[in-house]
């Protein structure tokens, strides 16, 4: 399922002129949903999808799906030499494989080359891209414990939490 979703995201982007993906990207995106279709096809379907496509397009097909393994394999050494461990890393959402480093320094997706800051919702915990995030006006806070300084709150909220701030307010507030 999410391959087809990550194939509709890209066939959405490309009709409204709003494509923000790059080759790579797209290449390992196809070989995900070309090894799914051929399997579904296989299994459920009873046919080889080999045999219905001409011989130049699956040639073409197999050499974008080994360039998207090489890309794979190349970016699993990658991370075992940088000696980044699986907490750290997350799933891209420009190639949707848990192959970005969401670590200080690394912050990046070692098979698609996808950078975007990272963030955490103040009110779940849960992390998230950046564009992902909703900033909320929380109101002005104090900061510190002995001064009369306020400065303005806009924290990043997931999408769950930005729907609950929507409908019920500042959840600090209603604790």
């Amino acid at each position: 399922m999410k391959n087809i979703r990550v194939a509709a995201t890209i066939r959405n982007s490309i009709a409204h002129h709003d494509v923000n993906i790059s080759v790579e990207q797209v290449k390992v995106v196809f070989a995900g949903l070309l090894g799914f279709i051929v399997e579904f096809s296989r299994r459920q379907l009873q046919i080889e999808i080999s045999s219905i496509i001409s011989d130049s397009l699956w040639a073409e097909a197999i050499a974008i799906d080994r360039y998207a393994s090489e890309l794979c394999r190349r970016a699993e050494k990658q991370i075992a030499d940088e000696g980044i461990t699986p907490q750290s890393l997350i799933t891209c959402i420009k190639c949707w494989h848990d192959t970005y480093v969401d670590k200080p320094g690394f912050e990046r997706c070692f098979l698609c080359g996808f950078d975007e800051p990272t963030t955490v919702c103040q009110e779940c915990g849960i992390g998230m891209f950046k564009s992902e995030s909703h900033l909320a006006y929380y109101g002005k806070w104090r900061v510190g414990r002995d001064n009369n300084k306020y400065e303005e709150w806009y924290p990043d909220l997931c999408d769950r939490c930005y729907d609950d701030f929507l409908e019920k307010g500042i959840k600090p507030l209603r604790e």
